[in-house]
């Protein structure tokens, strides 16, 4: 009975022995498939983190490309048609903005914060010749190259678009008068409106609705247009060129005048900017003459202290005849923008 006993006892004890080596087989069998099963899954997720960045690196290079094509493009047609396009005819809006925003870039290059010659003093008196609207009223000195962007395009609006319909590009003077009254003898001639109009004076309301008298105004300033590079001894001539001089004389003068104040002159590249302007804002003005809508420089309010640029704004007729505005270039300081 004590072998029996015994040798159920040694039974037992290899039985549970070999159970526990089952078991501990078993746990480190099932602690490598979960290693393993690990490893795969890591090396798994990372083949596809991999595939996503560069499938997400592919995408945004083709998007790239095809951005810098498609930018490359539409400068290449902007180009090509401020190149082809004949001016004496009127500018599409897209070349008008162009031309207007590069006329923007030349007076922000001449007003830089960067040029030290144009910095205003902190302890000398600025009078009102140098801030008519009393801008350092408002504003600390280190803003002063906004001031001075705003003489340069105030100078420029006077000489060259202080006139609607284009007569402003033979100056702020009544110069617009004589070219009225060959429109009213022409009028008169082709009996438009009958006799008792032609003892009346016309003035410039007479382009806001009346299109056969845009057309001649139209027509009008092709030939001035095409007289100022055809026949440079015509008088239109030398009215343009007459204000254009002026322009550029006032602005030089004001630049050295703010020069001055701290000892410094004007660098000879800042007159040939100031030149370039002038040249620009001629040809963008020659333009609200030729274009049979209605162009108008919407300016900044006189409290705005930040970039005094102007922006281009096209009023027209749709299809029942109603005014519309369109906004050619914004401008950051109106308060209708």
């Amino acid at each position: 009975m004590e072998q029996l006993t015994l040798r159920h006892s040694v039974t037992v004890a290899d039985l549970e022995t070999n159970l526990r080596d089952q078991r501990s087989a078993h746990g480190t069998a099932l602690d490598r498939q979960e290693q393993d099963n690990e490893r795969v899954v890591r090396h798994l997720k990372s083949e596809h983190e991999k595939k996503i960045k560069d499938a997400d690196a592919d995408h945004k290079a083709m998007i790239q490309a095809l951005t810098t094509s498609q930018e490359e493009e539409r400068n290449r047609l902007i180009g090509q048609l401020l190149v082809n396009q004949d001016n004496i005819q009127e500018w599409p809006d897209e070349k008008l903005k162009a031309k207007f925003l590069e006329l923007q870039c030349i007076v922000g290059s001449i007003g830089s914060p960067q040029r030290e010659e144009l910095k205003f003093p902190q302890d000398i008196p600025v009078g009102p010749d140098l801030d008519p609207t009393g801008f350092f009223d408002r504003n600390k000195r280190g803003r002063g190259h906004f001031l001075v962007k705003r003489a340069v395009w105030a100078i420029l609006c006077e000489h060259f678009f202080s006139v609607p319909f284009g007569f402003g590009v033979l100056g702020p003077e009544n110069t617009q008068n004589e070219l009225l009254s060959n429109f009213q003898e022409w009028r008169r001639l082709c009996r438009i409106g009958g006799p008792s109009q032609t003892e009346d004076a016309v003035d410039l309301t007479v382009f806001e609705n009346d299109d056969l008298a845009n057309r001649w105004r139209t027509i009008s300033f092709r030939s001035i247009q095409d007289s100022g590079t055809v026949n440079l001894r015509s008088p239109i001539h030398e009215l343009r060129a007459k204000n254009a001089a002026s322009s550029t004389a006032r602005i030089m003068q004001y630049l050295s005048a703010v020069a001055s104040l701290t000892q410094h002159s004007i660098n000879i590249s800042v007159e040939d900017e100031v030149r370039k302007a002038t040249q620009l804002a001629e040809e963008i003005a020659l333009q609200f003459g030729v274009h049979p809508s209605k162009l108008l420089l919407r300016t900044a309010d006189e409290t705005w202290n930040g970039d005094p640029a102007p922006g281009l704004l096209k009023i027209g007729r749709d299809k029942n005849n109603t005014p519309t505005a369109q906004t050619v270039v914004p401008c950051k300081g109106s308060s209708d923008k």
